[in-house]
């Protein structure tokens, strides 16, 4: 059996997902990318290995059950992925009784397996301090979007060492890079593996426990193996070798839940066929009861090994530092958290339903203050405020128990707008002089330290200036970034638009990164939004693929977009626009410039407004040059002076936006006259 000897970390498929697809351990690529970085795993592995033959030749004597303090991050969006502490508690039942083979369902166990099986003789246990010494229930919880696609980077968000705990990060979902379509449910990292930092496991926060928003509980069971340095049943290779002697060999994975005897075709087996039953293959969670002697053995050697520092887990003095040497719940304050956790913006008498979040111990009493709202204080759980004046207001909730407080406070929390709009008039937005946010442009970062939206000086359409995402270093998949525009009266506008151009490319020609656009439209001020464009992958492209970080340098590479279905929206006296891009991953730079809001002004007093929309020009003043963008067709343009002169035209060719050369004009006042199909229109421009 001695065929291989490289660990693959694992991850379970249970129940239908059998139906949908099998997918390969993505922790292949993950521990080839370690140790293409980091060279010395080889040597650690090896030396693990010898340890592991070493002790299981060592006599055995009886011995206290191993404790291993545990610790849960549990890194959500306020969703069901937040799961309850009743769960995590399930989890932990179901750990403890697999790993000592006290599960009820070892009945289940095939008649020649069972005299094959054994317990490791460990218990679980939740932490109750933290690294500091502070009292905990074992359980962080983290609002975080990397909780979706979610794989090593979630772990720096919160960590303690791993000589101390077992970290487990419980996830929304994590990204596939198998290859394969299908569900990933978790990941360990091996002993000897990846650094300390990174140390643990990944699991799917609906496949913790075997109630609330689980029916599973065994894939943890399996993680955990992985991280006690057991490998898949088959030796991840075709009737490869797990290095343990008494399972026996499989030909490759198993699913669902096999009669008994399987027998693998491409390997030579006695009538008993593969060990389906054991917690290291892929059958469905109800299908698994057992581990080996063998395994048992090679994770008590793991336990005593210093690779990995696993040994140092179960010290007496780490088991009172963690607050684990005894089971016992200890109380502690509650830690205040509450929704809403993004900006929430609304309309000035708008409302806002603040909901308690808080964790780690019953709340007896809440706190809350609320500057610029009404009411201004509250002692409720979940009170509903009322915001009267523009202006952007913090909150805060200090939650209480009769073994402390704990205060929570969101900054600039509550962005409330005035009734009348920002712009009462047609808009022509090239970004030149701002610094974001600005003129009632907001940006919403959803992780912090990743880029967000900006200004870009030097990669504008036309005027040089642009807003841009910096997204070609954006590695976090499912990354959201938001750009908020100010509010606009269209009710002043007759037979409103709203455009925009934007630039971007792929990173390859053949890249499947699902870099995703968004646009939407809000009448409340931004408090609730409709869905009015979107577009994703190579459909978002504008320009040729590129490797490089994507700069556009040519018109060419700008797509002009107007935004569809906004009839219903003719009248609103309050209408905000959001642009959102999620990051695909391996994508690249995004653009945004020459965002519009047009039509034919019907302000009363304004006789001589033009019946067409009217044309922008920029930028104005002007030096050698100024483009005019028009919602029409310019067939000409003509240049004239205040005295009536002429000083300048041309016919036509090319679309929207026209170039007029102003080199030889003295500094000045000059009417640009624009001709179309339709009609013509004249702009007032300033030469410098």
């Amino acid at each position: 059996m001695k065929k291989i000897a490289i660990a693959f970390t694992g991850m379970l498929f249970s129940g239908s997902l059998f139906a949908q697809s099998l997918v390969p351990c993505i922790s292949y690529e993950h521990l080839q990318e370690q140790k293409a970085n980091d060279p010395s795993i080889f040597a650690r592995e090896a030396d693990l290995e010898l340890f592991t033959r070493d002790f299981a030749n060592r006599p055995k004597n009886s011995q206290a059950p191993l404790v291993i303090p545990v610790v849960f991050h549990v890194l959500h969006e306020y969703g069901t992925e937040n799961i309850s502490r009743a769960q995590i508690l399930d989890q932990l039942r179901t750990l403890n009784e697999d790993y000592n083979r006290q599960n009820p369902d070892t009945v289940n166990t095939p008649a020649p397996f069972k005299p094959l099986s054994g317990g490791l003789n460990v218990v679980f246990r939740l932490a109750t301090k933290d690294p500091n010494g502070n009292c905990t229930d074992g359980i962080n919880r983290l609002y975080t979007p990397l909780t979706n696609n979610a794989r090593d980077n979630v772990k720096s968000l919160i960590y303690w060492p791993r000589n101390q705990y077992l970290n487990v990060w419980v996830v929304k979902t994590i990204e596939n890079t198998s290859g394969s379509a299908g569900t990933v449910l978790g990941y360990a990292q091996f002993p000897f593996s990846g650094p300390a930092s990174t140390d643990g496991l990944v699991v799917r926060s609906d496949y913790i426990g075997s109630i609330g928003t689980s029916n599973d509980g065994r894939t943890l069971t399996h993680e955990v193996g992985h991280w006690l340095n057991l490998r898949h049943i088959w030796g991840d290779a075709t009737c490869g070798n797990d290095q343990v002697n008494d399972t026996p060999e499989a030909a490759g994975a198993n699913s669902g839940c096999p009669p008994f005897p399987h027998l693998s075709t491409s390997c030579a087996q006695d009538a008993n066929g593969d060990m389906f039953t054991n917690y290291m293959d892929y059958t469905n969670g109800t299908c698994m009861n057992q581990f080996s002697v063998g395994q048992c053995s090679r994770m008590q050697a793991c336990l005593n090994s210093s690779t990995g520092q696993r040994n140092s887990l179960w010290t007496t003095s780490n088991l009172t530092a963690t607050g684990t040497i005894t089971d016992t719940t200890v109380a502690c304050a509650p830690v205040s958290d509450f929704t809403p956790y993004l900006p929430q913006f609304i309309c000035a008498g708008g409302s806002v339903v603040f909901t308690d979040k808080s964790y780690r111990s019953t709340v007896t009493s809440y706190s809350w203050s609320f500057p610029g709202g009404t009411p201004a204080t509250s002692s409720d759980a979940n009170p509903v405020v009322t915001y009267n004046t523009p202006g952007t207001y913090e909150a805060t909730l200090t939650v209480s128990n009769a073994n402390g407080s704990n205060t929570s406070t969101r900054a600039a929390l509550i962005r409330v707008l005035p009734n009348t709009a920002q712009v009462q008039d047609t808009l022509f937005q090239t970004f030149t002089g701002i610094t974001l946010p600005d003129q009632g442009w907001e940006v919403i970062n959803r992780v912090t330290g990743t880029p967000a939206f900006a200004t870009n000086t030097s990669a504008g359409f036309g005027s040089g200036s642009c807003v841009w995402l910096n997204n070609a270093v954006e590695s976090n998949l499912g990354s959201i970034d938001e750009l908020l525009s100010p509010t606009y009266n269209l009710s002043v506008i007759d037979s409103p638009f709203i455009s925009f151009r934007y630039a971007y490319a792929q990173k390859t020609a053949s890249s499947a990164s699902q870099n995703r656009l968004q646009v939407y439209i809000s009448n409340d001020c931004g408090k609730s939004w409709l869905l009015r464009y979107n577009v994703v992958g190579n459909s978002l492209a504008s320009a040729t693929a590129t490797n490089s970080s994507f700069i556009p340098t040519q018109q060419s590479q700008w797509k002009n977009i107007t935004i569809p279905n906004i009839t219903a929206f003719t009248s609103a006296e309050n209408l905000r626009v959001r642009f959102m891009f999620t990051s695909g991953g391996d994508g690249n730079n995004f653009f945004l410039d020459n965002f519009r809001v047009s039509g034919r002004n019907t302000f009363a007093g304004i006789g001589s407004a033009p019946s067409l929309f009217p044309a922008v020009v920029y930028p104005n003043p002007a030096h050698n040059k100024l483009f005019v963008d028009a919602p029409y067709r310019i067939t000409k343009y003509e240049c004239y002076d205040f005295c009536g002169r002429m000083i300048a035209g041309a016919a036509v060719l090319s679309a929207s936006p026209v170039v007029v050369p102003l080199e030889g004009f003295s500094a000045g006042l000059y009417v640009l006259k624009l001709f179309s199909a339709e009609g013509a229109e004249q702009v007032k421009i300033r030469v410098e």
